[in-house]
């Protein structure tokens, strides 16, 4: 069983999106999952599309995916202002919040009103890779837009944000963290954390909401390797949990 997609693009007066539509009936509400860096996932759309459409757990249950252009991403995805890790890189612009409102106030109700959506945040999710990875856990940290979130090699290591996940309560209800096996070697002192970091996270959230409520899967590669499977493997995730609350192609 396969579904093919239908892929376009929106331009807002903020920014721009990256839309696939599974080909069914017009009229068939559809969970939706947004996802940070559209210009990353523009990049993968043809392999992207290809694995979804081969995908038989997300043709019984197909979703829509949202693709979310970012102008700045170590403003637009990082929660408060920090220095840079890379040498002669700028310094995170702490723009989380603003970005987080432009999806919530403009992205999600465009969506709403130009395509059949399933209503309430059982049936929406937030994911991102990298920066993005960190700015999806932090979407459902501060807004109950989403009923899941998904981080794929997510900057845990970002400074303060396992004491903020700690000290504060999440808000979507299903996690899906991923990290390739070989992001962590790495001299780069911070870097080489990242595993440490992401296996914190996990067990954070699992505290927060509960074991069943928390998937972590470990990729093969590095911080660069796979990344069409790996968005692949989160959107079969998400799809599963719409499959659960009885969201199907049937």
């Amino acid at each position: 069983m396969s579904i093919g997609y239908t892929v376009n693009t929106h331009q807002l007066s903020q920014t721009k999106l990256l839309v696939w539509r599974p080909d069914l009936p017009k009229e068939r509400p559809l969970p939706v999952l947004y996802c940070t860096d559209g210009d990353m996932l523009q990049g993968i759309e043809p392999a992207l599309t290809g694995l979804l459409t081969a995908d038989s757990v997300a043709a019984a249950s197909p979703c829509l995916l949202v693709g979310v252009y970012a102008d700045d991403r170590d403003r637009d995805y990082t929660p408060w202002p920090a220095p840079a890790v890379f040498r002669g890189a700028a310094p995170f612009g702490g723009g989380a919040s603003g970005h987080l409102q432009l999806i919530t106030k403009q992205v999600l109700p465009f969506i709403q009103a130009q395509y059949r959506v399933m209503p309430g945040p059982q049936a929406a999710g937030i994911a991102g890779y990298s920066l993005g990875g960190l700015f999806a856990i932090y979407a459902a940290y501060a807004s109950s837009a989403f009923g899941f979130a998904a981080s794929m090699s997510g900057s845990m290591w970002f400074p303060r944000w396992l004491e903020y996940m700690g000290q504060n309560q999440p808000r979507a209800g299903g996690y899906y963290l991923s990290l390739g096996d070989t992001e962590e070697k790495t001299r780069h002192p911070v870097m080489s954390q990242v595993g440490t970091c992401a296996l914190q996270a996990a067990d954070i959230l699992r505290q927060k909401v509960g074991d069943d409520a928390v998937t972590y899967r470990w990729e093969r590669g590095d911080h660069f390797t796979g990344i069409p499977q790996r968005h692949a493997h989160m959107l079969r995730w998400f799809c599963r949990q719409q499959a659960l609350l009885g969201h199907t192609s049937q």
